[in-house]
């Protein structure tokens, strides 16, 4: 998919908070960015009219005055488009260094989800999301409640960045499944997707652990879940042929061998 520099400084930010560092080529390619985005809004006009008044002007150095003046003049005009020809190549090695390492980057975000994700999912047990806790409930739960905003901050953040690394492989419907570590069932992975719309503290006390996962990783959950409703379905199939049999004629079959 077409990205922009400022798609660019939106993954920046997210990974950054999180403590995960740009692969290579795309920090490469990054600092490039930043290198064309200087030259394009550099001055030269404000540069060349400072080295002229620096020495007097004479008969001898007023021609060549003009000729850098007019120079500086018509690269200041056309620098923001020069650099955006070469833009276009830096920003596809950087899409491409980061479909590259999806999963490197998703996987390097688990220590900062799963210091955030404790938190919650010890405030999905112990609190109720529409009964704030009072000092009743211990000062415990109410060290939880304190840092239960923090850490659901923290896990949007690690949201933002999974969406934005998954973008540069095309779009990417963010979905429960990249959060969870299972699902029991197709019904009980659209449940997920409701109370996460809802907020981490409910989805967790929903009864489900939190887990940052890869693509491959959520792709699983979602099938897992379909198989495993697949198979209750079934299960509830044979139970009503079960149901449904007439013990007389069985027993009557089974005399005649049948």
């Amino acid at each position: 998919m077409p990205i922009t520099a400022m798609t660019v400084q939106f993954l920046e930010s997210p990974l950054a908070e999180c403590g995960v560092a740009l692969p290579p080529a795309a920090q490469t390619a990054s600092d490039t960015l930043t290198a064309l985005q200087a030259e394009a809004s550099r001055d030269v006009v404000a540069e060349a009219m400072a080295a002229a008044i620096s020495t007097p002007l004479t008969p001898k150095n007023a021609g060549k005055r003009v000729q850098d003046l007019a120079t500086a003049l018509t690269a200041r005009s056309r620098a923001v488009e020069a650099a955006q020809h070469y833009e276009r190549a830096v920003l596809d090695q950087f899409r491409d260094a980061i479909v590259a390492h999806t999963d490197d980057l998703i996987i390097a975000m688990r220590p900062y989800f799963d210091a955030a994700a404790k938190v919650v999912q010890e405030a999905g047990a112990l609190i109720d999301p529409d009964r704030p806790p009072t000092t009743s409930d211990g000062l415990h739960v109410l060290e939880v409640a304190q840092a239960l905003d923090d850490a659901q901050r923290r896990l949007s953040v690690v949201q933002t960045a999974r969406i934005r690394v998954c973008e540069m492989g095309g779009y990417a419907e963010p979905d429960a499944s990249w959060f969870i570590e299972e699902a029991a069932d197709s019904d009980a992975l659209n449940l997920a997707r409701m109370w996460k719309k809802r907020g981490w503290h409910r989805l967790a006390r929903a009864g489900f652990t939190l887990r940052l996962n890869t693509p491959a990783e959520a792709a699983a959950v979602v099938s897992n879940a379909a198989a495993n409703a697949n198979a209750a379905e079934k299960a509830k199939q044979r139970a009503r042929v079960h149901a449904a049999r007439d013990p007389l004629r069985d027993a009557a079959y089974s005399r005649l061998g049948l």
